[in-house]
C-alpha cells in the first residue's frame, strides 16, 4: 500500500534550501519527496512506536514491525481487529478517549491497551486524523509502551520515600540511641545487685524493650540511601547455612519447617549482616503466610547472568489489592507489625545492585532475590590494592 500524506505548503523539510514557494519547481520538487514511498517506507517500519493506520470505523489499513511487536499480532492478522478492541474498556479514560477519536480523530495521553493474548499494558497514544490525496479521512495512531517507564518511576518513588525515612531516622538516631544505651547500662547494673534480685525479671524486661527499640531504629536506618555496606567477595550458600544452623532450635521449638535447597553459584559481593537481615524478614513472612505445619524453601541457583535467592512459603497468595503495596514503609496487614520487613528488604537488594521479584497464587508466594553476576573478581581485588 502506498502511503499518501498532504504536505502543507509551509513545510519544509529540514536540509532543504528554503526558496520561494510560488516557484512551481520548486513545489512539485517538494510533492514527489513526500509522494515517495521508499523515502517513508524505512521510517515507518523501523520506528521503535507502534504505528496504525486506520479508517474512522477503526478497520486498520496499515501496521508497522512495532505495533504487531507491541500488540502480539502478525502483520497478516493485526487487520483482523477493530481499532476499539486493541483498548482494554475498564481504563477509566477509555470512553472519552474513544468519543475524541471517533469525532476528532485526536488525542494524546495514557491508556491501558489490550495484547492478543489478553494482557494489558500502559501505552502512550497520539492520534490524529487526515486525508489521502484521494479525499478519504485516515486515522494515525503511534502508540508507546511506557510501562517499562511507569515501573521505573514508582521504583523511584519508593526509593526516594525510602531515603526520607532512613534520612529523619539517622538525624534522631544518635539522640534516642545515647540515652538509651545509658538507661540500658544502669538497668542492667541494678538487676545484679543482689537486694534487687526480686526485681530481676522486671529489669530483664525492660531491658527486652529497650533492645526492642534499637533493632526498630536499626531497621529505620536500612532504609536510608547513604548507609554504610561492608561488600566482601562471598559464598552466598555458606551465609545461608550459618543462617539455617542458627535458627535450627527455634524452627524444632516452634514447630516449623524450612527446606534449604543450595545451588551450584559463583561467590558475590555481599555484606553478610545485611543478607542475615534480609533473610530473616523474608523467612519471618514466609513462616507467618503458611498454615500451621507447613514448610518454608529456601533455595539458591543461577540463571543466566544472576545468583538467584528464592523463598516460597505455602500460604493462599497475596490479595490484588495488596500487591500494589508491597513494600511500602508501615503498610502492613497484621496488627503486631511495623510495616517494615519487606520495605527493608527492597532496600537492602538494592544496595546489594539486586532486585527483588514476588510470584504469588493461591498455592502460595515466592519471593526472587536476582544478584547480578560479579564480572570477575580479580577487578575487585586489583581496585582494593
Amino acid at each position: 500500500m502506498q502511503l499518501l500524506f498532504e504536505t502543507p505548503e509551509s513545510y519544509c523539510p529540514a536540509g532543504l534550501k528554503q526558496v520561494n514557494p510560488k516557484n512551481s519547481k520548486h513545489k512539485r520538487k517538494k510533492e514527489a519527496l513526500f509522494n515517495n514511498e521508499e523515502l517513508f517506507r524505512p521510517i515507518f517500519e523501523n520506528s521503535l512506536d507502534g504505528i496504525l493506520l486506520t479508517l474512522p470505523d477503526g478497520s486498520v489499513l496499515l501496521a508497522n514491525q512495532a505495533a504487531c511487536r507491541i500488540f502480539g499480532f502478525t502483520p497478516e492478522n493485526i487487520f483482523d481487529i477493530g481499532k476499539a478492541s486493541l483498548f482494554n474498556s475498564d481504563d477509566p479514560n477509555f470512553l472519552s478517549a474513544l468519543k475524541d477519536l471517533k469525532q476528532t480523530g485526536r488525542f494524546k495521553g495514557e491508556l491501558t491497551f489490550l495484547r492478543k493474548d489478553g494482557t494489558c499494558f500502559q501505552g502512550e497514544l497520539r492520534s490524529n486524523r487526515f486525508k489521502d490525496k484521494s479525499g478519504r479521512s485516515l486515522n494515525c495512531l503511534i502508540i508507546s509502551d511506557v510501562t517499562e517507564r511507569r515501573q521505573a518511576e514508582k521504583e523511584k518513588a519508593k526509593a526516594d520515600k525510602f531515603g526520607l525515612i532512613g534520612e529523619m531516622a539517622a538525624g534522631i538516631a544518635h539522640e534516642i540511641r545515647n540515652p538509651m544505651t545509658s538507661v540500658r547500662g544502669y538497668l542492667q547494673i541494678l538487676k545484679n545487685k543482689e537486694e534487687l534480685t526480686g526485681y530481676s525479671d522486671l529489669f530483664q524486661i525492660m531491658i527486652d524493650e529497650i533492645d526492642r527499640v534499637n533493632f526498630t531504629i536499626s531497621e529505620y536506618l536500612c532504609l536510608a540511601k547513604n548507609i554504610a555496606v561492608d561488600l566482601k567477595p562471598a559464598d552466598l550458600n555458606a551465609i545461608l547455612e550459618d543462617f539455617r544452623l542458627a535458627i535450627s532450635g527455634d524452627l524444632v521449638k516452634n514447630d516449623l519447617k524450612m527446606n534449604f535447597e543450595p545451588g551450584e553459584i559463583p561467590d558475590l559481593l555481599l555484606d553478610s549482616l545485611q543478607i542475615k537481615h534480609m533473610v530473616i524478614n523474608l523467612i519471618q513472612n514466609g513462616f507467618e503466610a503458611s498454615p500451621p505445619g507447613g514448610c518454608v524453601t529456601l533455595k539458591t541457583f543461577l540463571e543466566g547472568d544472576q545468583v538467584v535467592l528464592q523463598v516460597s512459603d505455602q500460604g493462599n497468595g497475596i490479595a490484588p489489592e495488596i500487591r500494589e503495596k508491597i513494600g511500602i514503609p508501615f503498610f502492613t496487614t497484621k496488627d503486631y507489625r511495623k510495616g517494615l520487613g519487606l520495605a527493608v528488604c527492597f532496600s537492602i537488594a538494592s544496595r546489594h545492585n539486586a532486585h527483588i521479584e514476588i510470584k504469588t497464587g493461591s498455592a502460595g508466594t515466592t519471593v526472587s532475590v536476582r544478584f547480578e553476576l560479579i564480572p570477575s573478581l580479580f577487578n575487585y581485588y586489583t581496585i582494593g590494592t
